[in-house]
């Protein structure tokens, strides 16, 4: 199947990517916990996995590890939905329905171009998915000094996670974009090899005129490999393409994003037909399946 061909099925509203590199078992969990409920699209960076395509499950091959930004991009060309779900492998949804709960937040925030979901440890705890935009130094200190002020502010660890929220970026471990969006500004730049390709990406949202958000009531695990932590030999690989990509984040921006606001705002303030202090999972579920029937159409 060519990857100019757009993948669509029928009566489906999202379309899922998953990047494969060396994590052929995950992304296969990962594919039979979503029960083909949704069109996926695989990227196998390292052409090891073994499983065959379908009408509902998409494998792209590249000659070579294009990356993870490119490999997205590869996914996003065969894409016709309204809405694609980029997961990584590592990612587990216990109720695989949260993912059109996602979709319906979106239908009622038009401006929204990326929704993410909390994002929680095995073991429960939340982890920092939503961030402020980077300031030059802050790197040197997160894993450093994580309970430094500017850190915590930067990793947003004190906030309220019971509402949704507008946030500067999430990342792209989990993430519901919109295809209106993304074909607005352009996809994700393949230039960054692997990490900060998230964050560049939410920063050109934002400067396109769209919002991104956290929607803290869906709750999904992610096992979350610090690939670049440590100083064993293999990880160096990592370590180089952080820094490499960081580098160019800062360059490519220019400074502008690291003294910007913070875009940080409850979503019920720019929603006031909302009168309560959150948007609760229950009002979406109720408006969940009137909206995909709709987009559906």
């Amino acid at each position: 199947m060519s990857n100019s061909s757009q993948y669509n099925v029928d009566d489906q509203v999202i379309t899922i990517v998953i990047v494969n590199y060396q994590s052929d078992s995950d992304t296969l969990r990962l594919v039979d916990s979503l029960n083909h409920q949704y069109p996926i699209v695989i990227v196998d960076n390292s052409a090891t996995l073994h499983i065959q395509s379908s009408e509902r499950l998409r494998i792209i091959c590249p000659p070579r590890n294009v990356g993870y930004a490119a490999g997205v991009n590869l996914a996003l060309k065969s894409i016709a939905t309204p809405y694609v779900g980029i997961l990584n492998p590592d990612i587990i949804i216990d109720d695989i329905d949260s993912i059109l709960t996602m979709v319906a937040f979106m239908e009622s925030h038009p401006q929204i171009g990326i929704a993410a979901p909390r994002l929680d440890n095995p073991d429960g705890t939340r982890q920092y998915s939503c961030r402020t935009f980077y300031t030059p130094w802050l790197p040197l200190f997160i894993r450093a000094l994580p309970w430094v002020k500017s850190v915590r502010k930067h990793l947003m660890a004190d906030i309220e996670v019971s509402y949704p929220i507008l946030v500067d970026w999430v990342t792209g471990a989990a993430m519901i974009v919109r295809r209106s969006a993304y074909e607005s500004i352009g996809p994700m730049d393949d230039k960054f090899f692997l990490y900060l390709e998230d964050t560049d990406w939410c920063y050109r949202m934002w400067q396109g005129g769209w919002q991104i958000a956290y929607v803290p009531f869906v709750r999904w695990i992610h096992f979350h490999q610090r690939q670049s932590r440590g100083w064993r030999r293999e990880v160096w690989w990592f370590k180089w393409h952080h820094i490499k990509s960081f580098v160019r984040y800062l360059f490519k921006r220019r400074w502008s994003s690291f003294y910007g606001r913070s875009h940080t705002a409850k979503l019920d303030v720019l929603f006031p037909i909302h009168n309560s202090t959150a948007l609760t999972e229950q009002t979406i579920a109720k408006s969940s399946v009137q909206n995909i029937k709709r987009l559906s159409r």
